[in-house]
């Protein structure tokens, strides 16, 4: 007899880059949650961040789909072993027998063997782990580039900031910033006094958006305000791989109190990858989501996306399990 919290792991099904991924079944559960659940974990121990997409379906004996689940869900480098997609259903009466009895009149269940099917899209967000040699000489590099952020004798263009001026080289914002490209190719006045207002932002936020663009590193200790400042401006300026690693650091600060307000910022913004991890952290319970709908960012949210986000509270998986529990 399994007790709540054992679980039974599949073989890995899904390989993408250096990242594993299993099915992870609890036959009686958790201890937050004893309904018999399954999940798909990853198993490796690689350093890689992976955002992941995907339906997880009950199969029954007849070929019978039924239950789908469409999770989207940032699988960090820092919780290799973090859930990425989740379900699970509760039937009849609160023994974990009877919940499982309906699984096998349902036909999920036949003798001993579950059949889940798993459809998952996902992309890696940060750089593939390289060789020793090759790492050493991309972190030299970069070190190398970075000191030219505070090199004036050869930088071209001023920022000017609401309590400073910052320099830059446009070869560096060329490079790195499609819309700074096209600015500066252009017969813009930017491009020809090199002078680019950023009048709303601190000097230190547009700093670090520079060390960033000069060295491909961010820094971690920035709080919440001031990364939020530094994502708008790769959002704005097209910086790709900033907006995907600020989106990770953000999705990793998602907490009951702020995540309306993440939902709504990166909703604003179009960033639909933050929008869905924000999504899927608020309706991953009954119990978060409550805590969520207690904030006063959930308050602030305008109609349009509180109907938005009820109705994930009650996708056609959610409303067939409740149907099913009556």
């Amino acid at each position: 007899m399994h007790e709540a919290n054992s679980f039974v792991t599949s073989e890995p099904i899904a390989r993408v880059g250096d990242c594993e991924f299993a099915v992870r079944l609890y036959p009686r559960g958790q201890a937050h949650d004893t309904r018999m659940s399954f999940y798909v974990v990853r198993t490796d121990s690689s350093a890689q961040s992976v955002w992941c997409k995907g339906t997880l379906t009950l199969v029954s004996a007849k070929g019978d789909k039924s239950y789908e689940w469409a999770l989207p869900k940032i699988v960090a480098a820092e919780h290799p072993c973090n859930i990425g997609l989740s379900c699970g259903q509760a039937y009849g009466s609160a023994a974990a027998s009877s919940r499982l009895q309906t699984y096998v009149e349902y036909g999920w269940v036949v003798g001993d063997t579950l059949t889940v099917s798993l459809s998952m899209t996902a992309f890696l967000i940060s750089p593939q782990p390289c060789a020793t040699g090759s790492r050493e000489g991309v972190t030299s590099f970069a070190s190398d580039v970075g000191q030219l952020l505070d090199d004036e004798t050869t930088s071209d263009m001023k920022l000017h900031c609401k309590d400073g001026t910052l320099s830059a080289h446009r070869l560096i914002l060329r490079a790195r910033s499609p819309v700074f490209r096209a600015m500066l190719s252009s017969q813009m006045r930017e491009a020809a006094s090199g002078d680019v207002s950023f009048d709303n932002l601190a000097r230190t936020t547009v700093r670090h958006w520079l060390r960033y663009l000069y060295t491909g590193s961010l820094a971690q200790d920035l709080e919440d305000t001031q990364l939020w400042d530094v994502f708008r401006l790769a959002h704005r300026y097209e910086v790709a791989s900033l907006v995907a690693e600020c989106s990770v650091v953000l999705a990793s600060r998602l907490a009951p109190e702020n995540a309306a307000a993440v939902f709504a910022e990166s909703d604003l913004l179009g960033v639909d990858a933050l929008k869905q991890m924000a999504v899927d952290f608020m309706v991953a319970d009954s119990a978060r989501f409550e805590t969520v709908q207690a904030s006063a960012a959930y308050e602030a949210l305008p109609a349009r996306l509180l109907q938005e986000l009820l109705s994930r509270t009650m996708g056609p998986g959610r409303k067939r399990a409740r149907q099913a529990e009556k």
